[in-house]
């Protein structure tokens, strides 16, 4: 099996051969490349669209112990809702109901990310770090306060957010090295324990 960093440079190079942005970057994908048959707990950090991902697989596949959301949203309807209300057109963007439907069904902010019951929260005993800069307009970090603020990770979960200022909607060098030393702090020096982190069911 490749190593992680093996696996992203190759990404990377295909990304800049095929003159296609790299708007879901992957910095980490540890224990695990190969994702979707990967069975043990896995770390994982994304940048830009691939934030709103990391938010969606820490929810959703308890694989998944630790998550490094960049300049990302927990709340992708507020989201939508600012991005219609900051570029007003006419005739108005459609915001479809029938994925407003999916949103209040899947989006993290309307998991039970507050409650202190472990086989309810699926962020029970995850580790997470929220990189934002606070000068970010596109993805405003104001949007992730409420989720923040209400998460509940229990005794042996660990959250921390850090907004940078005057950054904008970008991954800093600042960001890509506290995700550096996130990663290494909580989930790779240390042993990851044998029972499989948010035992919360899956809202999918």
């Amino acid at each position: 099996m490749s190593c992680p960093a093996t696996c992203f440079q190759g990404m990377r190079k295909r990304w800049s051969n095929s003159g296609q942005p790299g708007s879901v970057s992957v910095v980490s994908l540890n224990r695990g490349p190969f994702f979707s048959t990967c069975a043990k707990p896995t770390n994982i950090s994304l940048i830009p669209a691939a934030g709103h991902v990391t938010y969606q697989l820490l929810t959703h596949d308890p694989r998944v112990t630790l998550g490094v959301p960049i300049i990302g949203c927990p709340d992708y309807t507020a989201l939508t809702k600012s991005r219609l209300a900051a570029n007003p057109s006419s005739p108005p963007p459609i915001f479809p109901q029938t994925l407003q439907n999916l949103l209040l069904r899947t989006d993290p902010i309307n998991s039970p990310h507050t409650s202190d019951d472990p086989t309810q929260n699926p962020f029970w005993t995850k580790k997470l770090l929220v990189l934002t800069g606070a000068d970010d307009d596109v993805v405003p970090s104001a949007l992730g306060d409420r989720f923040y603020q209400g998460l509940i990770v229990g005794p042996k979960g660990v959250k921390r957010r850090i907004v940078q200022d005057g950054v904008g909607h970008r991954c800093s060098r600042e960001m890509i090295g506290r995700a550096a030393e996130f990663l290494w702090e909580c989930g790779m020096s240390e042993e990851v324990e044998g029972n499989i982190a948010g035992t919360g069911k899956s809202m999918l």
